[in-house]
């Protein structure tokens, strides 16, 4: 098990730990911090800016992590905001959830959006911008029916979508 994950717990009846390698630039000269967990229990590490970005009112900017992750086979990366991001700010991601595909080697980026009409946002180097979560991704063989009926077949067609349930 790697360093950082040393005080993580695992249930070894439940589930085993994955060893992915990983790699990353540097921070302003300084060796990037290990990808760990914060809480035992928790389901994402955090990835950090690898520079200092300015994030003008309603514009897009890509922020660099300088972070290269081997992700195994038959497994996923997911790249979400932090709550606190998204809670304190306007940025929002452009892209959420961002999917990272086992072939990919390049750094991972984050395109994040500032929503704000008047007021730019900075992140410094180190800052904790994004968090990652690896997940298993299943083979699917999807199989193509002749009709609509057949596809519904046997199953309950809760319809709606887009809030028909209501908020209450």
């Amino acid at each position: 098990m790697h360093k950082s994950n040393k005080n993580r717990k695992f249930n070894k009846n439940v589930i085993q730990p994955v060893r992915v390698k990983y790699w990353c630039e540097k921070i302003n000269g300084i060796p990037c911090q290990d990808l760990k967990y914060a809480k035992n229990g928790d389901a994402c590490c955090d990835v950090r800016a690898l520079e200092d970005v300015i994030i003008p009112a309603r514009s897009k900017v890509v922020v660099k992590t300088g972070l290269h992750i081997a992700i195994p086979e038959n497994y996923e990366i997911q790249v979400r905001p932090r709550s606190g991001i998204s809670f304190k700010t306007d940025l929002i991601f452009k892209n959420t959830v961002g999917t990272i595909d086992h072939g990919y080697l390049d750094a991972i980026n984050i395109i994040f959006y500032n929503l704000d009409s008047d007021d730019s946002h900075n992140f410094s180097a180190g800052d904790r911008v994004a968090q990652i979560k690896l997940s298993p991704v299943p083979l699917v063989k999807y199989e193509r029916v002749e009709t609509l009926e057949e596809l519904k077949s046997g199953r309950v067609d809760r319809g709606g979508g887009f809030g028909h349930t209501g908020l209450k």
